[in-house]
């Protein structure tokens, strides 16, 4: 039963570093740009087959003997990942299973011993800075010999594709020797406690790959095309050239070292950081995260837990009621990031529906006050023409006043030619007052000035209409009555009612309709 739990947990961290360690290495170089899902299967699934045979073929020294302290160390690694990963913490398995190493040496011997602090501050530390490097540099030849050439777009892009091939298939093998490195630390001890047959260890490692790459596809091909595969692609050539330096090349050239297991997102952040401009503090937060907290986490973990395994009916209950409550408080907290974002839409919605109601409302009072104004101005106009007409009227009647007491004086008179000089100078006065006065013609000008509108579209519905009768239509749309406009214009009312039959026969009326009604709805 125990070695199946290994296995099982063994798989489990397959799958963290399949989405920490080779997704997130290939995420930013926007694989769906250049390969579909069958040729990146293919790709992938040479780069396994490449590097598993590389791992079987390699000698190299491991770091771990005893098949509990494996056991300890993958626990460990597992609690500290669903920790991080509860806290929304980027972390890296490689650098997990450093923390467990550093635990396990102090915990055996006592103290870490020189060779076991050089692993580790070569991958933690030397590899990240190197890849920085390498990034810039491979960034350069490409600007040089591909982005900066004098050749067509095209023939650009097909450099990059290929190029992009070629990296992915190389990186894949290079991900895929360190993914086996740190596996194969585990399955050496599981080896010297079963007797496990040669193809189903092979089966055992095709499992893993399979687990390993599942998380590749989900997390690649979710990302969307943006046609800048050059940006990323020395990225992709530098975690190459480092995983091959400490991976291999290193333990041949310093024959006492033992392979070196690389953080590849680790290195990935660093040559973010050098290669692209924005985020850096985001990015220099996942490096502390990544190089410092998820070590120092598990190895607590691990110191922790080491005790607790000789007593394992304590063990076994502790452990999976903690990752319970680390997948419990992920599942909370995801539902609490989306209730609030399904509020926060909500009171978007609900703003922007106010803020619509305002506009409208807004725009609907803007209208009634500018209704309002209108009319208001309308009526002191109005109000000034009846002032100025009442005022005309009252001067006429003083006038009428005025020739009635003159004539009442000359019918008192007795020297003819006194009454006759009299009534001379009275008709002249009569002929000059019966014209209109400069007074009169300005109020009237203001009348047609105000009311152009009507004016224009009377005209349009009776073309022969005189100056005298759109005179007569304004003021009997004014509200006048004809013995009124008979005061103002000095003429008999039937006169006025006279012109009132020809304007109403211009205008074709019904004898049922009614002038001044007509024509203020006009």
């Amino acid at each position: 039963m125990t070695p199946t739990i290994a296995i099982i947990l063994m798989m489990c961290i397959g799958f963290c570093f399949g989405w920490k360690e080779i997704a997130y290495s290939y995420s930013d170089i926007h694989v769906p740009d250049i390969l579909s899902v069958k040729p990146f299967l293919a790709c992938l699934a040479v780069s396994m087959t490449v590097g598993m045979g590389l791992m079987i073929l390699h000698k190299g020294q491991h770091l771990l003997t005893s098949y509990d302290d494996i056991v300890v160390m993958m626990v460990s690694m597992l609690l500290t990942i669903s920790i991080l990963s509860t806290v929304n913490c980027h972390f890296s398995t490689v650098t997990a299973f450093w923390g467990t190493v550093l635990s396990m040496a102090v915990i055996h011997e006592g103290g870490v011993s020189k060779s076991t602090w050089t692993v580790v501050l070569l991958s933690v530390m030397a590899a990240p800075v190197l890849s920085v490097i390498c990034s810039l540099l491979f960034h350069q030849l490409i600007q040089r010999y591909i982005v900066n050439q004098k050749k067509h777009l095209l023939v650009k892009q097909y450099y990059a594709k290929w190029l992009a091939y070629i990296g992915v298939v190389l990186c894949g093998i290079a991900l895929t020797c360190n993914y086996a490195l740190m596996i194969n630390a585990f399955i050496t001890p599981l080896l010297y406690k079963v007797s496990i047959a040669g193809w189903i260890l092979w089966l055992l490692l095709i499992v893993m790959s399979i687990v390993c790459l599942s998380p590749v596809l989900i997390y690649v091909y979710q990302r969307p095309r943006n046609g800048m595969m050059t940006r990323h692609l020395p990225s992709l050539y530098a975690l190459t050239s480092v995983l091959a330096l400490f991976n291999f090349l290193l333990p041949l050239i310093v024959a006492p070292l033992p392979s070196v297991i690389v953080p590849a997102n680790l290195l990935k952040e660093g040559n973010i950081i050098a290669l692209e401009r924005g985020k850096e503090q985001k990015r220099l937060l996942n490096i502390v995260t990544i190089a410092i907290a998820t070590p120092m986490l598990s190895y607590l973990i691990c110191s922790l837990l080491a005790p607790i395994y000789q007593r394992p009916h304590v063990f076994w209950v502790l452990v999976p009621f903690v990752l319970l409550v680390c997948l419990s408080i992920r599942l909370s907290y995801k539902q609490y990031i989306k209730g609030r974002n399904v509020s926060r839409m909500l009171n978007d919605e609900i703003r922007r529906s106010d803020e619509r109601s305002n506009e409208l409302n807004r725009l609907d009072v803007m209208a009634v006050t500018s209704q309002f104004d209108s009319m208001s101005r309308e009526m002191d106009f109005k109000h000034k023409e009846l002032i100025d007409l009442s005022l005309f009227v009252k001067q006429q009647r003083d006038y009428m006043t005025g020739v009635g007491e003159q004539l009442r004086r000359l019918s008192q008179e007795r020297d003819p030619e006194h009454i006759r000089k009299s009534l001379i100078d009275i008709d002249k006065d009569l002929k000059d007052t019966l014209r209109y006065p400069p007074e009169m013609e300005q109020i009237y000008q203001q009348v047609e000035k105000m009311h152009r509108d009507f004016i224009s579209r009377l005209q349009m519905r009776c073309p022969n209409l005189t100056k005298r009768e759109s005179r007569l239509a304004i003021l009997l749309r004014l509200g006048f009555s004809s013995k009124e406009i008979a005061n103002m214009v000095n003429l008999e009312t039937k006169s006025v009612e006279i012109n009132r039959y020809r304007l109403r026969k211009k205008l074709r009326l019904d004898r049922s309709e009614n002038l001044v009604s007509y024509l203020q709805l006009l």
